[in-house]
């Protein structure tokens, strides 16, 4: 199957790409039922909320594109981290933008689940002086 960090990775693809399509089922498979996410408003949200977005049609994302990811594993546990752009709406909001992200994976019996998410609007692009690589 390759390494866990090619498995995180595929695995958020897959996650990333069931919220493009409001797939709540697909989209519930992957958080743990301990889930708390960061949105980039700042709003707290559980695994029912996370879930019911994406049922409900509230978030429509024209554009979800991820790059720049990178894994580091610990035992049982994968911090995954990157760059999205986003554009769409939640609800009547509108938004659109560059957003550093980052999941929190732990292995539960065989299955890697996101325990925690958090996403950062990116106001001013990082140069590279200003930048830190991943170890």
């Amino acid at each position: 199957m390759g390494s866990i960090e090619e498995e995180i990775i595929r695995l958020s693809r897959i996650v990333a790409e069931a919220e493009k399509r409001t797939d709540a089922d697909t989209v519930s498979n992957y958080p743990s039922s301990d889930y708390v996410g960061i949105d980039p408003s700042g709003d707290l949200i559980d695994k029912t909320m996370l879930v019911a977005r994406h049922g409900s049609n509230r978030v429509n994302l024209e554009t979800l594109t991820v790059s720049d990811i990178a894994v580091k594993v610990h035992r049982d546990t994968a911090w995954e981290f990157g760059t999205m752009e986003l554009a769409g709406n939640l609800g009547e909001k509108r938004f659109s933008g560059r957003y550093r992200y980052s999941h929190l994976w732990v292995r539960v019996s065989a299955s890697w689940l996101i325990s925690g998410s958090q996403m950062t609007p990116v106001l001013i692009p990082a140069s590279p002086a200003n930048r830190a690589e991943p170890a």
